[in-house]
């Protein structure tokens, strides 16, 4: 299990757990690894981007993309606040 992510904005984080929600069709936890988990895999992966750019507004350069920013509820929303500065 990775690290519990810090995360400022709840709202943030349920908008990303709706989000991997609908592009997974399994409720995840804050905390659950979805690429170890094997639920989310590079289709979906790009799906759940493609939603997350739409609902906040954003474009993920994928030149710096890292997945490691992308395996959890609580890591994306650390992206989100961090590079976007979404809060």
């Amino acid at each position: 299990m990775l690290p519990k992510a810090e995360t400022r904005d709840p709202t943030i984080a349920a908008r990303v757990a709706e989000i991997l929600h609908q592009g997974l069709e399994v409720q995840v936890g804050e905390d659950t690894d979805v690429l170890v988990t094997g639920l989310l895999d590079s289709l979906t992966f790009v799906e759940i981007l493609v939603r997350l750019e739409e609902a906040f507004e954003v474009e993920v350069d994928v030149e710096h993309l890292d997945i490691e920013d992308f395996r959890s509820v609580g890591a994306i929303t650390s992206f989100l606040e961090k590079r976007f500065g979404i809060v």
